[in-house]
């Protein structure tokens, strides 16, 4: 499992790995996803079967405002997001693999690239119509050579040369962002926003979901991560939270963009060209979740 945790709120987790509190993922597949018309079936009591969350719309559209892209307040600004750190770990994926098969050694058994939901700002439309988490479909050219051999040695190296691209990619942005991650975060220790999850934990209550508060549901959502009926409740009784935090958020990135205003400019400056020298190296495109 690979991890990134700037501020405790965000994790890419592989099919196997717990869900966490701090996020869920959802795979984008790397041919971009099917059209699927929003649902409108009514959550049901814990406990009825998983239905199979349909797939994710998505866009090529880079965001016009870059602000919100790289300091997002909402979940539906969360979107710029989850793209973009999708496409830095499509990057590191792709140059691992035209660096296995420049050396003819396989694929390295790494994690796909995977969608980040980032549940310190959760995406509450997206949540309740495509669930919490999917599994990411198998790579079947991906295989672990024997330990101690030259092949093992050129797919580690590989690996490495994967990482190094995505980290130079996010290099110009992936700093300033921690902080504002590290700052959202944070506001779950506002007194309104602890009441908030009060009501949270009442909702759950209403839905027979046996969780006492968002760490609990998460165990029970571990248990059953395809389960779209208790990521509908989810959402629901996500509501009153978010509409005492968004206002929390946009206030603070008022202050945080003019604290941080000269470094903002910069990536203004070169975060889109950055993306297109990236699209036109490796090959691929950039997408984000729409509907």
């Amino acid at each position: 499992m690979s991890t990134t945790t700037p501020g405790g709120c965000r994790r890419r987790r592989s099919a196997q790995a717990a869900i966490s509190l701090a996020c869920a993922v959802l795979v984008l597949t790397a041919g971009g996803c099917t059209t699927t018309a929003r649902s409108t079936t009514t959550p049901a009591p814990s406990g009825t079967p998983a239905s199979a969350p349909p797939p994710v719309r998505t866009t090529h559209d880079i965001p016009a405002d870059l602000t919100a892209l790289i300091l997002p307040t909402t979940g539906a600004e969360s979107r710029g997001s989850q793209g973009l750190d999708l496409f830095a770990q499509t990057i590191g994926y792709t140059a691992t693999r035209g660096c296995a098969r420049s050396r003819n050694v396989p694929m390295p058994e790494i994690a796909p690239p995977l969608l980040t939901r980032f549940l310190d700002l959760p995406d509450l439309p997206l949540i309740r119509d495509h669930g919490l988490s999917t599994d990411a479909p198998a790579d079947t050219t991906a295989s672990t050579a024997p330990e101690g051999s030259a092949a093992a040695a050129a797919q580690d190296r590989c690996a490495a040369e994967g990482g190094a691209a995505a980290r130079r990619f996010r290099a110009g942005y992936a700093s300033l962002q921690g902080q504002w991650w590290r700052d959202i975060t944070a506001l779950r220790d506002r007194p309104a926003v602890v009441q908030a999850f009060r009501s949270f934990s009442q909702c759950l209550a209403t839905h027979q979901v046996k969780a006492q508060d968002e760490n609990a549901f998460f165990d029970l959502a571990d248990a059953s991560p395809h389960d779209l009926a208790l990521a509908r409740i989810y959402a629901q009784c996500m509501v009153p939270v978010e509409a005492v935090r968004e206002p929390l958020r946009k206030e603070l990135r008022t202050f945080f963009a003019a604290h941080h205003s000269g470094e903002l400019n910069t990536i203004r400056h070169s975060l889109v060209p950055g993306i297109r020298e990236s699209e036109r190296t490796y090959g691929i495109r950039i997408a984000f979740p729409a509907s």
